[in-house]
């Protein structure tokens, strides 16, 4: 997604691609593209059964429905309550997810075959040239300003949480078992923390949105070269 921004406007134009890859037989990554109403997001599902499919497609039309509703209104009722101090974006976004989050949790629920899926999420909601981002789990925003890649977002990992209450050598970091396992997902449990921050974007601005699927395969310099 590229930006070319003013002080008061942006002007965003978006693309997306999602491969099921070499290993697995459904694809469980979910994106969308709302420009008209400048939400964008990307979803990695996990469960058996085809279940991590159903779960970020579940997310992913939950988030789009509920944030294409009439939420600006001022009689409208949110379904959650939503940190005061955030912008109205940041709140639509995260009752967006607390929304996905009930429903994947009660889609699980109502179906044996599809009990512990989830879901990461990612996604921006753009106002002018101010972005509201909410994340959880491990699918990532990076930022491509004047030739240097930022990750703006912090994964929800057993790594990152050891991290924060232990010091790790680059060793350790390296041989960490648990690396890929996430500690946070919509969907696994009755509510979810969305986690949220606004960003400012600035001309040519170039944001991507992505799974590990990306991540976990190429380096950030190499993801760097390509944008």
């Amino acid at each position: 997604m590229t930006a070319e921004a003013t002080t008061v406007d942006v002007h965003l134009i978006a693309v997306g691609q999602t491969d099921v890859g070499l290993e697995r037989k459904n694809n469980e990554d979910a994106f969308i593209i709302d420009e008209g109403c400048g939400f964008f997001a990307v979803c990695d599902g996990m469960g058996g059964h085809a279940s991590g499919e159903l779960a970020s497609r579940l997310a992913t039309e939950t988030m789009a429905s509920f944030i294409e509703s009439d939420i600006r209104q001022p009689d409208f009722r949110w379904p959650f309550h939503a940190p005061e101090t955030a912008s109205i974006e940041a709140q639509i976004l995260d009752n967006a997810v607390k929304l996905a989050n009930r429903t994947v949790f009660d889609a699980a629920r109502g179906n044996p075959r599809h009990k512990g899926m989830g879901t990461t999420v990612v996604g921006l909601l753009a106002s002018g040239n101010k972005i509201a981002c909410v994340h959880v789990g491990d699918s990532r925003l990076y930022r491509l300003r004047d030739g240097a890649l930022e990750q703006l977002t912090e994964d929800h990992s057993l790594l990152n949480h050891y991290k924060r209450t232990r010091d790790l050598t680059e060793e350790q970091e390296r041989n960490f078992k648990g690396k890929n396992v996430i500690i946070r997902a919509v969907g696994l449990k009755d509510s979810v923390q969305p986690e949220l921050a606004e960003i400012e974007l600035i001309a040519g601005d170039i944001l991507l949105l992505c799974t590990d699927g990306l991540t976990d395969l190429v380096s950030d310099e190499l993801v760097q070269e390509q944008m």
